[in-house]
């Protein structure tokens, strides 16, 4: 059974502000996605919630997308994770970030599950078994690289960058078309 979504401490874990706010402005599908990508980031299951975070961090960069790539490292600084791997996530480098057999194996299906999906095969998973990782946390991966995946097309198709202004601060908008017509302002 999935951990309740109010007993996650979801604050600051790789969802920067500009992209909540914006998949919050889809009443019908944001809250939906919401509680997914609470359940798949921040409930460990076979994988911990640091290894989400390296998942989903080099998922970002594999997909070139530096705005989530620096808030999962960002994230990951907040729970004490060694600053020079975080900040080769930053610097588009995420096999720096991959000390151990098992962390090497995450980072390498990562990558090209998110850079190279239709090329993926049987052998590209032994690793990850041959580190310990079980069937569902096979899946985990997955999961993860998915919920990444579909970020990056958000903070990317809406032009979210790191250095953006909050919603409160900022001068220009785009505007969003909500499902009855009426023109949204994003503030992006």
């Amino acid at each position: 059974m999935p951990a309740p979504v109010s007993s996650i401490d979801t604050s600051d874990f790789g969802m920067p502000a500009r992209l909540a706010e914006l998949m919050g402005l889809h009443r019908r599908i944001g809250p939906w996605f919401g509680a997914l990508y609470t359940q798949v980031m921040l409930v460990p299951g076979s994988l911990s919630r640091q290894e989400h975070a390296k998942i989903a961090a080099v998922s970002a960069t594999a997909q070139d997308c530096t705005y989530l790539a620096e808030s999962q490292a960002k994230w990951l600084r907040l729970e004490g994770v060694d600053p020079e791997p975080v900040t080769a996530i930053g610097q588009q480098r995420p096999e720096a970030t991959c000390a151990s057999a098992r962390a090497q194996a995450l980072c390498q299906i990562a990558a090209k599950l998110s850079s190279t999906p239709t090329r993926m095969g049987p052998d590209d998973w032994q690793p990850l078994i041959h580190a310990g990782v079980d069937p569902l946390g096979l899946l985990e991966v997955a999961y993860v690289v998915g919920v990444s995946n579909y970020m990056t097309r958000l903070a990317d198709g809406f032009g979210l960058s790191s250095g953006q202004p909050s919603k409160a601060s900022a001068s220009a908008s785009a505007p969003i078309m909500s499902q009855t017509g009426k023109c949204l302002s994003a503030g992006f």
